[in-house]
């Protein structure tokens, strides 16, 4: 789900995890490029 400043109010139940992402996607992916292992063909 994408979305701008807002208020979410969500009920989440049953097994896994949740993840909640508040950076922006361009920051998100400058923050984690260095930990990204990528395979050599």
């Amino acid at each position: 789900m994408f979305g701008g400043e807002s208020m979410i109010d969500t009920v989440v139940t049953g097994p896994g995890k949740v993840y909640i992402q508040t950076m922006s996607l361009p920051r998100l992916g400058e923050t984690i490029t260095p930990f990204i292992k990528v395979r050599k063909k």
